[in-house]
């Protein structure tokens, strides 16, 4: 969905930049239901992070907001706002992902394909070109 999202941005316009806010949006949404899927244990994380991580990302989107809006076409004031909430939001739930422990399992899970490759026997005993 990013990849169309960037594929929309190319061509010049309004209805181009639109779309491809949309699809950016949507994968925004799918990266939010994809981190709480993949077992967010909230329980592990003190409600004072929670609430500090998300106030950093909704000043940091006010912020961002502020400078972007003088630039902005009146249609797209809104949207954009939501776009960069629903971005901001993103990155609170990768966040709290990571600060549930979820990252050990993760980490542990994409380095097992390169242990065989680091044992000294496997590759003394590697096949030789």
């Amino acid at each position: 969905m990013s990849w169309l999202g960037d594929m929309l941005l190319i061509p010049d316009g309004v209805k181009w930049f639109s779309s491809g806010g949309v699809a950016f949006l949507l994968s925004h949404l799918l990266f939010i239901f994809a981190y709480n899927e993949s077992g967010i244990v909230f329980s592990a994380i003190s409600p004072v992070v929670i609430v500090l991580v998300s106030l950093v990302y909704a000043v940091t989107v006010c912020l961002v907001f502020s400078k972007l809006r003088p630039s902005l076409p009146k249609g797209l004031f809104y949207p954009m706002f939501a776009y960069l909430l629903t971005n901001g939001a993103m990155n609170c739930f990768a966040w709290f992902r990571l600060l549930s422990g979820l990252y050990k399992i993760y980490l542990i899970r994409s380095l097992l394909p390169y242990a065989n490759n680091m044992n000294p026997s496997a590759i003394r005993n590697s096949p030789t070109e």
